[in-house]
């Protein structure tokens, strides 16, 4: 970290008196995870039939509540470099279908047991931005590229971090299917990713509004997993199947964000008087 700092420090000194600006800006994010299957037992797939049951595991899924992020940076010409930190997150979704007995009915029908997985993570990144066509002071594109460092909470090492278990009756002999979510920290506590994107800063009448932009960031690896175990049990006999699933540190990323220079300063609203005079017009 002290290194990016070091970096940034370097770059504005080469640049300070070559029509430089430095910034802030506040990011809203929502994001789409991807998981896959660990082990060697099953062959990766989204859907897994068994006598008992039927298992659905999303490999992908969206992440809820929206992510925040907050950087720095500077601006030379069409270059910029920023310096961030997010509240990043990874999710995962199952859902086992089987047959369920009523009792009241006394006859069986379809049924199913679904859980999700969320856990919160950080991300803090390097991104540099090239603007691709636009004028200064108007609507223009970008494409941008980013290298993270992404970290949890908690010590190194393998660890239980929360359990679920649901139940249900399969029949009308007592036999019954019980599902159960346990969620790991990985090995790892430190992981980094690498991603890429694009992006537009939107202006009218030479007032910049805010940006929207959309990532990708890429990672194979991972700092936590989940084990859903599916238990038959009929007669005090019980067989139980296990699916690893492993929450990787890529996602896509959609967000908004406001940009506000701070060298040289320049207030952050825009001019609403000159809008009301000379009027918007669509």
């Amino acid at each position: 970290m002290r290194f990016l700092f070091t970096l940034l420090f370097v770059l504005s000194l080469g640049y300070i008196n070559a029509q430089v600006t430095f910034h802030g800006s506040i990011s809203r994010l929502n994001k789409i995870s991807f998981t896959e299957m660990g082990g060697v037992t099953y062959d990766q797939n989204e859907n897994l039939d068994f006598p008992e049951f039927s298992i659905y595991q999303s490999l992908v899924s969206y992440y809820r509540p929206i992510r925040m992020a907050i950087d720095i940076g500077l601006s030379y010409k069409k270059h910029r470099i920023t310096l961030g930190q997010m509240k990043d997150g990874v999710s995962s979704e199952y859902k086992v279908r089987h047959m369920s007995y009523d009792p009241f009915l006394n006859s069986t029908k379809p049924n199913s047991i679904s859980g999700s997985s969320r856990s919160d993570e950080n991300r803090a990144y390097l991104n540099y931005e090239y603007i691709l066509f636009g004028k200064d002071k108007k609507t223009n594109f970008f494409i941008s590229t980013s290298i993270g460092l992404c970290y949890r909470a908690g010590p190194k090492g393998i660890g239980n971090v929360g359990t679920l278990s649901s139940s249900g009756n399969l029949n009308n002999t007592g036999a019954k299917i019980t599902v159960t979510s346990a969620g790991y920290t990985a090995d790892a506590k430190y992981i980094w990713n690498f991603g890429a994107g694009l992006g537009t800063d939107l202006y009218y009448k030479k007032h910049y509004f805010f940006t929207l932009f959309a990532n990708f960031n890429y990672s194979n690896n991972y700092l936590g997993f989940d084990i859903n175990t599916v238990t038959i049990s009929d007669n005090n006999i019980s067989k139980s199947y296990e699916f690893e699933m492993l929450s990787l540190r890529k996602g896509i990323y959609f967000g908004i964000s406001r940009r506000f220079q701070f060298y040289p300063w320049k207030p952050i609203k825009p001019k609403w008087e000159k809008f009301k005079t000379e009027g918007i017009k669509l």
